[in-house]
């Protein structure tokens, strides 16, 4: 599920809006920044079996994939490219491995999280970035 974004803007600059975007409704507990200096970079694959997560782009470009963890296969992922110039917003389900990687220098995501740090921490599955390889670095570098 995708929640479209929209760029305002004027004379002074742009703004950037979520307005279906409801933190509360969707029970965010938390948010980080997460930013990757070079084109890419990857990292995956990190799942949840309760936590459920947002994503956006606030700079660059990024390349966003999910994996369910029940069907852990290339057949399954899902692929999104996010980017700046187009405020989409990414939902990442519980019971879904993620990863992500920079296609532009920079590349800075902003994720929503469903659960505290603690929880988090307790629910947390990973797997090496390259168990499911859907990521093209060499296009990037």
């Amino acid at each position: 599920m995708k929640n479209d974004g929209k760029i305002i803007t004027d004379d002074r600059g742009h703004l950037i809006v979520h307005n279906s975007f409801n933190p509360q409704e969707l029970r965010i507990k938390r948010f980080y920044i997460v930013s990757n200096r070079d084109s890419g970079f990857i990292r995956a694959w990190h799942g949840h079996k309760v936590e459920e997560k947002y994503v956006t782009v606030l700079n660059g470009t990024a390349q966003i994939s999910l994996c369910p963890m029940e069907s852990f296969c290339i057949e399954s992922v899902s692929t999104h490219i996010l980017t700046e110039y187009s405020p989409e917003m990414v939902y990442i389900p519980a019971n879904f491995y993620n990863g992500w990687m920079s296609l532009t220098p920079g590349a800075t995501l902003q994720y929503f999280s469903t659960s505290s740090l603690e929880s988090s921490l307790g629910d947390d599955y990973r797997e090496d970035w390259d168990t499911v390889n859907v990521w093209n670095r060499n296009q990037y570098r």
